[in-house]
């Protein structure tokens, strides 16, 4: 097999409750699921609480793994933020 060419990514930084991210620059929300995993995602994600998590109902419901976080005692279902 030989490397023919690289997919640059763009990127962006953002900042999720006092910390810096760097994120896929077509992120545009973020958000902690129940274990302080947090997602980006391309479409605004609806809590599915009953498992603790974050989904959208868009076709494209592309998101991906950004950080884990200690959301202290901050309730998870309020860290939705547009970025």
């Amino acid at each position: 097999m030989k490397l023919i060419e690289i997919c640059e990514k763009e990127i962006k930084q953002v900042d999720y409750f006092g910390i810096e991210l760097t994120v896929d620059a077509g992120v545009n929300f973020l958000a902690a699921d129940d274990e302080g995993f947090v997602y980006g995602y391309f479409h605004k994600p609806i809590i599915y609480s009953t498992e603790g998590i974050w989904i959208t109902k868009e076709k494209d419901h592309f998101y991906h793994y950004v950080a884990k976080v200690d959301i202290g005692d901050k309730d998870w279902k309020e860290t939705l933020v547009e970025v």
